[in-house]
């Protein structure tokens, strides 16, 4: 099923204008400290356990991209870090969190860029996501890079918030 729905048109483009000097850059097992930190830092609870963190990194249909802030090379600090699962011809996202700090940055967007190049590598025609009905800065985000609502399940968000489902093509490759 093809939607005409793209991250990569012109008109969904954004660039990355007034945050750090940030590298998008694959996850690794020494990662799993700071990435628990930001997790916590977006106020999520206290999320997957070590052994959930540590199956998803090694495993290699899971790719985890962090957003780290090239300004302090003393300091590791990651602003935003995705979760996706690559499944046949498909990424799912399962997380998407971003710092409170860099926010309305274009972290996330430049996240999702990179996200939607390695869905290309992989042969992957479409991203998958759910977020919660309430959420309308991520929806908007969402909406605004192309992503397209595909369905929604009530009461999925701890039995009362419903859930919207998402869809973005990606660019064949032939």
């Amino acid at each position: 099923m093809h939607r005409s729905n793209s991250f990569l048109g012109e008109q969904n483009f954004r660039v990355l204008r007034t945050c750090c000097s940030l590298q998008v850059r694959e996850a690794s097992l020494q990662d799993l400290d700071e990435i628990k930190v930001a997790f916590r830092g977006c106020n999520l609870g206290t999320g997957w356990s070590n052994e959930n963190w540590e199956r998803e990194v090694n495993d290699p249909n899971t790719h985890i991209l962090v957003a780290e802030e090239l300004d302090d090379p003393a300091t590791t600090v990651f602003a935003a870090i995705i979760v996706a699962w690559h499944i046949v011809d498909q990424l799912e996202i399962g997380n998407l969190f971003v710092l409170p700090c860099y926010r309305r940055k274009g972290v996330a967007t430049k996240l999702l860029e990179q996200l939607c190049k390695k869905g290309e590598q992989l042969g992957a025609r479409e991203i998958l996501l759910e977020v919660r009905e309430s959420n309308e800065a991520a929806r908007q985000l969402y909406k605004d890079l192309g992503f397209i609502d595909v369905g929604q399940r009530p009461n999925y968000y701890d039995g009362v918030e419903t859930a919207i489902f998402m869809s973005l093509s990606l660019p064949s490759v032939e």
